[in-house]
């Protein structure tokens, strides 16, 4: 999904939900639905998800591959856009430039 309002709908039927925004946030109130954002990537870096084979009503579970507290190898995480929960980086337009008199 990309955003947290396309995301809603899958509430009812999904198991797991990856949306594509780094200022999104969980959309379902149900706790059993699991939710991964961008924010949650950039900080925890890649996601193992496990489902259980032997139930169908138990939660899935989620791993993380980086684990607080940090190591300083991974500090520079928490300064990216995405793991601060900002949007991404849009350059700004520049104003046409108007065309100069000849003099």
């Amino acid at each position: 999904m990309q955003t947290r309002e396309a995301s809603r709908p899958a509430c009812d039927f999904a198991d797991l939900i990856v949306i594509n925004d780094a200022t999104a946030y969980n959309p379902c109130r149900d706790p059993r639905i699991l939710v991964v954002t961008k924010r949650q990537l950039a900080r925890d870096g890649s996601a193992a998800v496990f489902f259980d084979p032997q139930s169908a009503t138990a939660r899935a579970s989620i791993q993380y591959a980086v684990e607080k507290p940090y190591r300083p190898w991974h500090e520079q995480r928490r300064y990216s856009r995405e793991a601060r929960g900002l949007a991404p980086y849009k350059k700004p337009e520049k104003p046409e430039a108007k065309p100069q008199p000849p003099q």
